[in-house]
């Protein structure tokens, strides 16, 4: 059989082209959240590595009736709640309104919960006092110490800090997917995510009237002494695109991301898809 020259070296280059495509699309060339192949699917290019110089790429894939959109899993039509959030137990209605209703408030205001110095906002510094009151029982007062300059953000760890080179880990929550969440700061307060019809998705915000909120059950009334209530619910941003599980729900999942404008960093929630749960191994929903 004979074969044609220019066809072979014209088959050899679209095979090479192709290849290099191919290869091109499973590497992350900067580090962000980018839309994925299909329109559930969103590209997570994390940093990793000692210098951070390494990126890990994952594919992401957002729930059933949802497409990604601008960081976000928006509902592609408009569906009962129920059907959009897949009929997971966790994010069951009736649970989740066993909170006062109380809007929760919008500013973010950490206490303190041990001895040292603590950013209770993005320009507050204070330092937390402990005194024993009896059987070992600590109560930590707050000492207000600075507050930061206009061009300075209060960064755990480092104080009051240049703006420009620094993220403050605080930032008011907004839903990024349908569904029920926990305030990633306050271990009483949970958000509920519905879908409407401008084909987005509503924040509304709640407080627990009695106990701590539980994100496996979406329900109030736990102890205030889990792991949630003694640090934070989502742990605190310290690199960009940083992800990981929520520590009560492994269904749940964070993702660090930056906003310039206002110099903070702070976790975005996503759900897996049904029956799934995030692999902190992989960074993927398995």
């Amino acid at each position: 059989m004979a074969y044609n020259n220019k066809s072979v070296l014209f088959c050899m280059i679209c095979f090479i082209s192709t290849g290099w495509i191919l290869a091109k699309e499973e590497q992350c060339s900067e580090a962000g959240i980018f839309p994925g192949s299909s329109k559930r699917e969103f590209i997570v290019c994390t940093p990793s590595g000692p210098d951070g110089k390494q990126l890990i790429r994952t594919k992401q894939t957002c729930p059933i009736n949802t497409v990604y959109e601008n960081r976000r899993c928006v509902p592609k039509v408009i569906v009962p709640y129920s059907a959009a959030t897949n009929g997971d137990s966790a994010v069951a209605t009736a649970d989740a309104n066993k909170g006062n209703g109380d809007k929760g408030g919008d500013d973010i205001k950490m206490t303190c919960k041990t001895h040292g110095l603590l950013c209770t906002t993005c320009k507050e510094l204070s330092i937390c006092i402990g005194d024993e009151i009896g059987q070992g029982d600590i109560v930590y007062n707050e000492i207000h110490m600075m507050t930061c300059k206009a061009d300075e953000v209060c960064v755990p760890g480092k104080g009051c800090v240049s703006s420009k080179d620094n993220f403050c880990p605080y930032r008011k929550f907004e839903c990024s997917d349908m569904g029920i969440y926990p305030d990633p700061y306050d271990c009483t307060r949970y958000y509920r995510c519905d879908p409407t019809s401008k084909k987005d998705v509503k924040t509304t915000p709640s407080k627990c009237s009695d106990g701590s909120f539980n994100s496996t059950s979406a329900s109030c009334g736990y102890p205030m002494d889990t792991t949630s209530c003694l640090t934070t619910p989502i742990p605190i941003c310290k690199a960009i695109f940083q992800m990981g599980p929520v520590p009560d729900n492994l269904s749940i999942y964070y993702i660090c991301i930056p906003d310039d404008e206002t110099r903070t960093l702070a976790p975005v929630l996503y759900r897996c898809p049904a029956n799934k749960k995030f692999d902190i191994s992989t960074l993927t929903c398995t």
